[in-house]
Protein backbone atom coordinates (compact mmCIF):
# COMPACT_ATOMS: atom_id res chain seq x y z
CA UNK A 1 0.00 0.00 0.00
CA UNK A 2 1.30 3.45 -0.90
CA UNK A 3 1.68 5.63 2.23
CA UNK A 4 -0.58 8.64 2.67
CA UNK A 5 0.71 12.03 3.76
CA UNK A 6 -0.57 15.55 4.37
CA UNK A 7 0.96 19.00 3.94
CA UNK A 8 0.03 22.65 3.72
CA UNK A 9 0.36 24.67 0.53
CA UNK A 10 0.02 28.38 -0.23
CA UNK A 11 -2.44 29.91 -2.67
CA UNK A 12 0.31 30.13 -5.30
CA UNK A 13 0.79 26.35 -5.14
CA UNK A 14 4.07 26.34 -3.24
CA UNK A 15 4.47 24.23 -0.09
CA UNK A 16 5.16 25.71 3.31
CA UNK A 17 8.55 24.92 4.77
CA UNK A 18 9.20 23.25 8.12
CA UNK A 19 11.04 25.52 10.61
CA UNK A 20 14.46 24.19 9.59
CA UNK A 21 13.80 24.29 5.84
CA UNK A 22 15.58 26.64 3.47
CA UNK A 23 12.49 28.83 3.04
CA UNK A 24 11.96 28.46 -0.69
CA UNK A 25 10.47 25.69 -2.85
CA UNK A 26 12.72 24.07 -5.47
CA UNK A 27 12.40 25.20 -9.09
CA UNK A 28 11.24 21.78 -10.26
CA UNK A 29 8.22 21.58 -7.95
CA UNK A 30 4.83 21.97 -9.68
CA UNK A 31 1.69 23.38 -8.09
CA UNK A 32 -0.58 20.62 -6.72
CA UNK A 33 -3.65 19.50 -8.65
CA UNK A 34 -5.84 16.42 -8.08
CA UNK A 35 -3.99 13.52 -9.70
CA UNK A 36 -0.87 15.62 -10.30
CA UNK A 37 2.57 14.45 -9.22
CA UNK A 38 5.90 15.83 -8.14
CA UNK A 39 9.17 13.92 -8.32
CA UNK A 40 12.47 15.00 -6.83
CA UNK A 41 15.17 14.59 -9.49
CA UNK A 42 18.01 13.98 -7.02
CA UNK A 43 18.51 12.33 -3.66
CA UNK A 44 16.39 13.48 -0.74
CA UNK A 45 18.01 16.23 1.27
CA UNK A 46 15.76 17.79 3.97
CA UNK A 47 15.93 21.57 3.86
CA UNK A 48 17.04 21.45 0.25
CA UNK A 49 14.15 20.33 -1.90
CA UNK A 50 12.57 17.26 -0.30
CA UNK A 51 8.84 16.69 -0.69
CA UNK A 52 7.54 17.07 2.84
CA UNK A 53 4.49 15.41 4.34
CA UNK A 54 3.18 14.37 7.74
CA UNK A 55 1.39 11.08 8.48
CA UNK A 56 -1.64 12.89 9.93
CA UNK A 57 -3.29 16.28 9.26
CA UNK A 58 -2.69 17.36 12.85
CA UNK A 59 1.05 16.77 12.53
CA UNK A 60 1.17 19.00 9.44
CA UNK A 61 -0.54 21.78 11.39
CA UNK A 62 1.76 21.40 14.37
CA UNK A 63 4.84 21.86 12.21
CA UNK A 64 3.76 25.22 10.84
CA UNK A 65 2.31 26.39 14.18
CA UNK A 66 5.72 26.57 15.82
CA UNK A 67 6.77 30.15 16.71
CA UNK A 68 9.21 30.10 13.78
CA UNK A 69 6.89 28.09 11.53
CA UNK A 70 5.76 29.17 8.07
CA UNK A 71 2.15 30.29 8.58
CA UNK A 72 1.35 31.24 4.98
CA UNK A 73 -0.35 27.96 4.07
CA UNK A 74 -4.01 28.10 3.08
CA UNK A 75 -4.79 24.58 1.83
CA UNK A 76 -4.24 21.14 3.33
CA UNK A 77 -3.43 18.54 0.66
CA UNK A 78 -3.73 14.79 1.00
CA UNK A 79 -1.21 12.89 -1.11
CA UNK A 80 0.24 9.51 -1.84
CA UNK A 81 3.93 9.56 -0.97
CA UNK A 82 6.93 7.47 -1.90
CA UNK A 83 8.30 4.96 0.57
CA UNK A 84 11.75 6.15 -0.52
CA UNK A 85 12.91 8.73 1.99
CA UNK A 86 13.05 8.93 5.74
CA UNK A 87 10.91 9.76 8.73
CA UNK A 88 11.92 12.33 11.26
CA UNK A 89 10.15 11.68 14.55
CA UNK A 90 11.67 13.08 17.72
CA UNK A 91 10.00 13.06 21.11
CA UNK A 92 9.17 16.76 21.16
CA UNK A 93 8.28 17.10 17.47
CA UNK A 94 5.48 15.88 15.21
CA UNK A 95 6.46 13.30 12.60
CA UNK A 96 7.81 14.60 9.29
CA UNK A 97 8.35 12.51 6.14
CA UNK A 98 10.89 13.67 3.58
CA UNK A 99 10.38 11.81 0.30
CA UNK A 100 11.21 12.02 -3.39
CA UNK A 101 7.75 11.57 -4.97
CA UNK A 102 4.11 12.38 -4.33
CA UNK A 103 0.73 12.23 -6.04
CA UNK A 104 -1.86 14.75 -4.90
CA UNK A 105 -5.33 13.34 -4.28
CA UNK A 106 -7.60 15.74 -2.38
CA UNK A 107 -7.50 19.11 -0.63
CA UNK A 108 -9.42 21.21 1.86
CA UNK A 109 -9.18 24.92 2.66
CA UNK A 110 -7.57 25.52 6.01
CA UNK A 111 -9.98 28.26 7.09
CA UNK A 112 -12.98 25.97 6.54
CA UNK A 113 -11.26 23.11 8.34
CA UNK A 114 -10.35 25.34 11.28
CA UNK A 115 -13.90 26.66 11.54
CA UNK A 116 -15.49 23.21 11.58
CA UNK A 117 -12.97 21.80 14.01
CA UNK A 118 -13.33 24.74 16.40
CA UNK A 119 -17.10 24.34 16.37
CA UNK A 120 -16.84 20.62 17.14
CA UNK A 121 -14.49 21.31 20.02
CA UNK A 122 -16.81 23.96 21.43
CA UNK A 123 -19.80 21.62 21.08
CA UNK A 124 -17.96 18.89 22.95
CA UNK A 125 -17.77 21.30 25.92
CA UNK A 126 -21.29 22.73 25.71
CA UNK A 127 -22.41 20.89 28.85
CA UNK A 128 -19.85 22.73 30.96
CA UNK A 129 -21.69 26.06 30.88
CA UNK A 130 -25.15 27.55 30.50
CA UNK A 131 -24.80 28.27 26.79
CA UNK A 132 -27.61 30.30 25.17
CA UNK A 133 -29.60 28.34 22.59
CA UNK A 134 -28.34 30.54 19.77
CA UNK A 135 -24.77 29.55 20.59
CA UNK A 136 -25.58 25.85 20.33
CA UNK A 137 -27.52 26.43 17.10
CA UNK A 138 -24.56 28.21 15.50
CA UNK A 139 -22.01 25.64 16.65
CA UNK A 140 -24.11 22.75 15.34
CA UNK A 141 -24.44 24.42 11.95
CA UNK A 142 -20.70 25.10 11.71
CA UNK A 143 -19.75 21.62 12.90
CA UNK A 144 -21.96 20.08 10.21
CA UNK A 145 -20.50 22.22 7.43
CA UNK A 146 -23.63 24.37 7.01
CA UNK A 147 -22.48 27.36 9.01
CA UNK A 148 -25.15 29.99 9.75
CA UNK A 149 -22.76 32.89 9.28
CA UNK A 150 -25.44 35.48 9.96
CA UNK A 151 -25.51 34.25 13.58
CA UNK A 152 -21.87 35.01 14.33
CA UNK A 153 -22.40 38.50 15.75
CA UNK A 154 -25.40 37.36 17.80
CA UNK A 155 -23.35 34.49 19.21
CA UNK A 156 -20.50 36.75 20.25
CA UNK A 157 -22.96 39.22 21.78
CA UNK A 158 -24.72 36.41 23.64
CA UNK A 159 -21.47 35.24 25.19
CA UNK A 160 -20.48 38.84 25.81
CA UNK A 161 -18.13 39.84 28.59
CA UNK A 162 -17.69 36.27 29.75
CA UNK A 163 -15.35 35.71 26.83
CA UNK A 164 -13.34 38.84 27.58
CA UNK A 165 -12.32 38.12 31.14
CA UNK A 166 -9.80 35.81 32.71
CA UNK A 167 -11.57 32.45 33.10
CA UNK A 168 -12.38 31.47 36.66
CA UNK A 169 -13.80 28.01 36.01
CA UNK A 170 -14.42 25.37 33.33
CA UNK A 171 -17.62 27.10 32.24
CA UNK A 172 -15.80 30.36 31.57
CA UNK A 173 -13.17 28.52 29.55
CA UNK A 174 -15.78 26.66 27.50
CA UNK A 175 -17.54 29.96 26.78
CA UNK A 176 -14.28 31.46 25.52
CA UNK A 177 -13.77 28.48 23.21
CA UNK A 178 -17.28 28.94 21.80
CA UNK A 179 -16.55 32.63 21.25
CA UNK A 180 -13.34 31.78 19.42
CA UNK A 181 -15.25 29.33 17.20
CA UNK A 182 -17.63 32.10 16.10
CA UNK A 183 -14.92 34.74 15.66
CA UNK A 184 -13.35 34.06 12.29
CA UNK A 185 -10.93 36.75 11.11
CA UNK A 186 -9.49 36.58 7.62
CA UNK A 187 -5.90 36.20 8.73
CA UNK A 188 -4.50 32.76 7.91
CA UNK A 189 -1.95 33.23 10.70
CA UNK A 190 -4.71 33.62 13.25
CA UNK A 191 -6.63 30.66 11.86
CA UNK A 192 -3.71 28.33 12.51
CA UNK A 193 -3.19 29.69 15.99
CA UNK A 194 -6.92 29.38 16.68
CA UNK A 195 -6.61 25.66 16.02
CA UNK A 196 -3.82 25.42 18.53
CA UNK A 197 -5.61 27.64 21.04
CA UNK A 198 -8.90 25.75 20.97
CA UNK A 199 -7.28 22.34 21.19
CA UNK A 200 -4.70 23.12 23.85
CA UNK A 201 -7.10 24.92 26.15
CA UNK A 202 -9.90 22.39 25.94
CA UNK A 203 -7.60 19.38 26.05
CA UNK A 204 -5.47 20.36 29.03
CA UNK A 205 -7.83 22.42 31.13
CA UNK A 206 -11.12 20.65 30.52
CA UNK A 207 -9.92 17.11 29.83
CA UNK A 208 -12.06 16.87 26.73
CA UNK A 209 -11.62 14.31 24.00
CA UNK A 210 -8.15 14.29 22.52
CA UNK A 211 -7.93 17.29 20.19
CA UNK A 212 -5.62 15.66 17.67
CA UNK A 213 -8.03 12.76 17.11
CA UNK A 214 -10.93 15.14 16.60
CA UNK A 215 -8.92 17.29 14.19
CA UNK A 216 -7.76 14.29 12.14
CA UNK A 217 -11.29 12.92 11.91
CA UNK A 218 -12.65 16.32 10.87
CA UNK A 219 -9.99 16.69 8.16
CA UNK A 220 -10.53 13.15 6.88
CA UNK A 221 -14.29 13.64 6.72
CA UNK A 222 -13.96 16.88 4.75
CA UNK A 223 -11.43 15.36 2.37
CA UNK A 224 -13.57 12.28 1.81
CA UNK A 225 -16.76 14.23 1.22
CA UNK A 226 -15.15 16.97 -0.86
CA UNK A 227 -16.02 19.69 1.67
CA UNK A 228 -14.17 23.00 1.87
Amino acid sequence: MIPTGYWLYRDDGTPVEPPDGDGSPPDWMKAPTPGGTNSYPDMVDPGNGAIYSAPFPWDAIRWVAYPDGDKTGTTLWQMEVSDEGFLRAEADEPSLWAGDWCKYTKSVRLDELRRRFAAKQALSLIDKWDAPSIVKKYLESAANGNECRDLRDDVMNAIGERAQKIPENDGDQAAIIAYQAAYTPKSADYDIWSIMYVSVVSNHFLASRDASDMFNETAQSMLTNGSG
